[in-house]
């Protein structure tokens, strides 16, 4: 149900290998338990994934993904400051907590 769901709507496509490539793949067929489709579609995957380096498709991949992000202004960048966890949030009180002591 899973293959019909995620590859009914792939195109079949022939490919030609070399007798190394096809001896190389079955092996690795017989160790993982998968089919050759998928063994050759993982590795187009990889193929295909953007490369770290390869900054404008992950920027084309991802722009737009989060249309409503709201940036705080600077006035509130200050609150992240070294030592702000020592001063309480404006207009609240410094909670106290009880020391735990450990034995």
């Amino acid at each position: 149900m899973l293959y019909t769901v995620l590859y009914m709507a792939s195109t079949r496509t022939q490919i030609y290998l070399t007798a190394e490539q096809r001896a190389a793949i079955d092996a690795k067929m017989e160790r993982e338990g998968k089919s050759l489709a998928w063994i050759v579609r993982e590795a187009l995957d990889q193929y295909l994934a953007p490369k770290p380096g390869d900054l404008d498709a992950i920027l084309d991949r991802t722009f737009g993904t989060i249309p409503d992000l709201e940036v705080p202004p600077r006035s509130e960048w200050n609150r992240y400051a070294p030592g702000f966890l020592d001063r309480p949030p404006e207009g609240r009180e410094l909670e106290s907590r009880p020391k735990v002591q450990r034995g």
